[in-house]
């Protein structure tokens, strides 16, 4: 189970509807609204959460290694274990690529502090470095997220 804790109170906070066996991965949006987490039931998902009523914004039966919101908050990537990266809405969690390079398993995943650039560390011997606006581009020619093409 997802709880919630209020840092400086220390109350238990209303927490996200479901339960899992085993939380894979987990991340609260840079804006603080949304938390997203990767979940393990049956054969896994992502879930995203508003953070202030504590609904459920979208539920992916997707199983998710890892995960990091872009600093603007508009993209969400995760990463699993079929050596996929995936660039995604962070609103809904619509997929906007899929890209593979690693031969294994990848377990992180990290924004650099500008935006521009994805670090991903897979269960092998390296670390790629993905340009993102060049992986947006990609689908549908456009960089932005909120494109639906």
């Amino acid at each position: 189970m997802v709880r919630l804790w209020d840092v400086a109170t220390g109350q238990e906070l209303p927490s996200p509807p479901g339960d899992a066996e085993y939380v894979e991965a987990v991340a609260y949006s840079p804006d603080g609204k949304t938390l997203a987490a990767g979940l393990e039931w049956g054969s896994g998902g992502l879930r995203l959460w508003d953070v202030a009523s504590g609904k459920v914004k979208a539920s992916l039966q997707e199983r998710v290694g890892g995960l990091a919101f872009s600093p603007d908050n508009r993209v969400l990537a995760t990463v699993g274990f079929d050596g996929c990266l995936r660039l995604r809405r962070a609103d809904d969690g619509h997929v906007l690529g899929a890209f593979r390079w690693h031969q294994a398993p990848i377990d992180a995943v990290a924004f650099s502090p500008d935006g521009r650039w994805l670090a991903t560390g897979a269960k092998e011997d390296r670390v790629k470095l993905w340009p993102v606006e060049a992986l947006l581009s990609q689908h549908g020619g456009a960089t932005d997220p909120r494109s639906t093409k």
